[in-house]
């Protein structure tokens, strides 16, 4: 999907969620392959998770080994959805040059990608909750400063603390549009949780949320119900790469406006 005009005078929230959807309409395959990379043993985590929980519950507790796969579990969504980020920008800025996305190229970005991401992930989780802590506010402020930091390290190959940097310096004058991207996909994430996560109990629309509620541990055994698991990993899997492809295209927008960047000096930086 090659993209002509490479300069646009102002940022546009439905450009950016019409190019979202086009490029992942374009590659869907290859990124949801990669995206069941990161969702497989997410579930799996989850599954563990879900039992020590439960022991929890039952007054047994976890033990060590439960705190210790809860934290897994942190961390792999975490780094996860970093890894899945840096692949899809590849094959979100491929494809607005006119290329099909590669399945192999997008997997190695991400892994080439790994450690910087990781530490990135660190800093701004740690960043968040300080700022959540602190007051709401100052998250959610964060949160739209850094919002394509990870785009920044994987095109620009800028370091730790200077992709920081040259998010806040891209999404300068445009916060409050990110901010309306955000809740939109918030807004796709419950929607997806309520439809997936009731249909798949067998529950009535409506009933689900107040079900939930009066049993929280009947709600964590469904976890091991396999049409159930099967529900909420493709949940997942449509969540990240909506989100995923949607931050590439935040940034490629971003690029677009401020510095009249097409996708053939993106897509450059992958040659």
């Amino acid at each position: 999907m090659a993209v002509a005009d490479a300069t646009v005078a102002t940022f546009q929230i439905g450009r950016v969620v019409t190019r979202t959807f086009a490029v992942i309409g374009e590659n869907i395959v290859t990124f949801t392959l990669l995206t069941l990379l990161v969702t497989v043993p997410l579930m799996l985590a989850t599954l563990s998770a879900s039992q020590d929980t439960l022991s929890l519950l039952q007054g047994n507790g976890p033990g060590a080994g439960g705190v210790a796969t809860m934290g897994i579990t942190w961390l792999l969504s975490i780094v996860g959805m970093y890894f899945l980020q840096a692949a899809l920008v590849h094959g979100t800025v491929v494809s607005l040059n006119g290329r099909k996305a590669s399945f192999g190229e997008c997997l190695s970005t991400g892994l080439s990608n790994f450690f910087p991401l990781f530490l990135i992930a660190l800093l701004e989780m740690l960043g968040l909750v300080m700022g959540f802590v602190l007051l709401v506010v100052p998250g959610f402020m964060l949160l739209m400063r850094w919002a394509v930091a990870v785009p920044a390290r994987v095109v620009e190959h800028t370091g730790v603390v200077e992709s920081f940097r040259r998010s806040a310096e891209l999404t300068r004058g445009h916060r409050w549009s990110i901010f309306a991207l955000a809740i939109v996909l918030l807004l796709l994430h419950m929607v997806l949780n309520w439809v997936f996560g009731a249909y798949s109990m067998g529950l009535r629309p409506g009933a689900g949320s107040q079900a939930f509620m009066e049993n929280f541990t009947e709600a964590l055994k469904a976890n091991f119900n396999p049409v159930r698991l099967l529900t909420l990993m493709l949940s997942q899997t449509i969540y990240w790469v909506v989100g995923a492809a949607g931050v590439a295209s935040l940034y490629y927008e971003l690029r677009t406006v401020k510095e009249g960047i097409g996708p053939q000096a993106l897509a450059s930086v992958f040659d």
